[in-house]
């Protein structure tokens, strides 16, 4: 186990520990690191947004029981030692213990008063649809977790973490909002855009160069959060915890067939030995199933989703991933166990018969509001609310609630299970891929999402008009996210904002002869659906497990 934390001056860094409170006993120095400014890639992050974010001092407690709580301090003896805290280590993989734990994905930071806010996330006339929104969500969310953390052994994290975007003070008021829930249970991360993007650095998107990261290309990432890797920026690494196998990789870095991590990640799939860890579970950042229709290019919603599923579709159907977690849409949905859109059901001993995909992008960062108004059937749970995932497992049973931050209510309550004594049958599993024919017709939703100029398109013209029009404007004026631009963002809220564009887009551009072809078809075919699922689902759960959808008829095996 790491013990990490910041100090401004070197001292001799020490970790002491012991499983009974005030008996430290055991003790490990620390290794001191940190970056420069020179470090860093360029943008904010090695200019503007640089200061000196101190000295990263990490220390390891080695020799740790399973199942045992340890109380610990770090410091030295100069400069002081922090409160006494504790944690429970897991316990051992092959055990039929319970073990508990939470998952988030695209959390951000924000000050309890709102003044170390994104500089970008203010009200203004050229983004009227996502500018009112801020990150404090997360702070609510952040909240929810310190509330709910006793009890649990982990907590993963996969991808877009603070959104610092090269502003250092962003990561420092990060740590002060996590640091009461990440004292308190190991933190798992993998990184995301916002941590690792940067042109001509490695990332899998130069081509448009992606700039998310704002300059710290991965290295203020790494040097706050040393995860197990299998090198210098190879941002992929495996662990067992109790009952589950957690398979961590990078969708920032190559993952298709023929890179090193594809070539890790097929190793790590065979060795598995799910005698001693029944349940596996694959963490990355973007998503494998989106309901989002947002960018049909490789960096995009649509378009990156059917990049991940060519490369590693087959392979999680093989091996037998339970269940995949990420982020990148911030949003929450789950679909049934699915393979190529189709639902494969459950065999007769109460195994999935494919993975379940599940996106926890929905810990702070502002709604990815672009989603489908026609829900894809494979889908069983999709709520457009902030929340994070509380987990339980044992060896035959994996319980998911999906918790909404604002009030603690349970979203999506879902259970896998599987047989004392289960084993995968990859002959079986590949004897359905090479049979299987997937009988789905995606929409053109599905297949071509909306790209940036459709917004432009539908979106602008509305804007110019009610920023024009002194009294549709006052209209808003009591609107939640005008009155407070960091407040907590939810649909009803959201749906303030959304309405007058709808009503302008309807009563003076829909029949205008001034509107193009291409603006009317975006409008009669996505935005007027999409601004109706927002008034009919105000409290922000757009599908729920009791649907009446229908579930895709699976042919049988060998039949076309």
């Amino acid at each position: 186990m790491l013990v990490q934390w910041t100090t401004r001056d070197k001292g001799s860094p020490v970790v002491r520990w012991g499983t009974r409170s005030g008996e430290l006993s055991s003790s490990s120095s620390a290794t001191t690191d940190t970056y420069r400014r020179e470090d860093l890639c360029g943008g904010v992050a090695n200019t503007t947004g640089y200061i000196n974010p101190g000295l990263f001092h990490t220390a390891k407690m080695s020799g740790l029981a399973p199942d045992t709580r340890y109380f610990y301090a770090y410091g030295n003896e100069d400069f002081g030692f922090s409160e006494e805290l504790s944690f429970v280590t897991a316990p051992p993989p092959g055990s039929d213990v319970t073990v508990k734990l939470l998952a988030i994905a695209d959390l951000g930071f924000c000050e309890e008063d709102g003044s170390m806010t994104w500089p970008g996330n203010y009200p203004n006339a050229n983004a009227l649809h996502m500018g009112w929104v801020d990150y404090c969500a997360a702070l609510i969310t952040a909240k929810r977790m310190q509330e709910d953390i006793d009890g649990r052994t982990l907590i993963v994290h996969n991808g877009d973490v603070s959104y610092a975007e090269g502003f250092v003070y962003g990561w420092n008021v990060f740590m002060d909002m996590m640091g009461p829930v990440i004292q308190k249970a190991p933190y798992m991360l993998t990184p995301g855009n916002h941590e690792r993007d940067w042109p001509g650095t490695g990332t899998r998107f130069d081509f448009p160069p992606a700039y998310d990261s704002g300059g710290e290309c991965g290295v203020v990432y790494d040097k706050r959060f040393p995860m197990p890797l299998q090198g210098k920026d190879k941002e992929w690494y495996s662990f067992d915890h109790g009952p589950i196998h957690f398979l961590q990789f990078s969708t920032e870095h190559d993952f298709a067939p023929g890179s090193e991590q594809y070539a890790w990640i097929l190793r790590d799939l065979q060795r598995v030995d799910r005698s001693v860890t029944p349940w596996l579970v694959a963490g990355f950042h973007r998503p494998f199933y989106t309901d989002s229709v947002y960018g049909n290019s490789d960096s995009g919603d649509v378009g990156f989703t059917d990049a991940i599923r060519a490369a590693l579709e087959r392979l999680f159907f093989q091996y037998q991933v339970d269940v995949t977690w990420f982020g990148h849409v911030h949003s929450y949905s789950r679909t049934c166990p699915v393979f190529q859109r189709n639902c494969m059901g459950y065999a007769a001993d109460g195994s999935a018969n494919a993975p379940v995909h599940m996106l926890i992008g929905h810990a702070g960062a502002p709604y990815s509001w672009t989603i489908s108004p026609d829900t894809p059937p494979y889908y069983e749970s999709v709520a457009i609310q902030h929340g994070y995932l509380r987990v339980a497992a044992n060896r035959t049973t994996f319980h998911m609630e999906a918790v909404n931050s604002l009030d603690s209510e349970v979203v999506d309550d879902y259970t896998l299970t599987k047989p004392s004594g289960w084993r995968p049958d990859q002959a079986a599993q590949l004897a359905t891929i090479a049979l299987f024919h997937s009988n789905y017709t995606p929409t053109w939703l599905e297949l071509s999402g909306i790209n940036g100029p459709a917004e432009d398109l539908v979106l602008r013209p509305a804007e110019a008009l009610l920023f024009s029009d002194p009294d549709l404007l006052h209209s808003l004026r009591n609107a939640t996210l005008v009155k407070n631009p960091i407040a907590y963002d939810t649909v009803e809220a959201l749906e303030q904002i959304f309405e007058p564009i709808n009503s302008i887009f309807q009563e003076r551009l829909a029949d205008s002869a001034a509107t193009s072809d291409a603006a009317k078809f975006f409008y009669e075919h996505y935005f007027r659906d999409l601004f109706a699922l927002y008034r009919e689902h105000r409290d922000g759960l757009v599908k729920g497990r009791n649907s009446s959808l229908a579930t895709p008829v699976r042919l049988p095996v060998g039949q076309k």
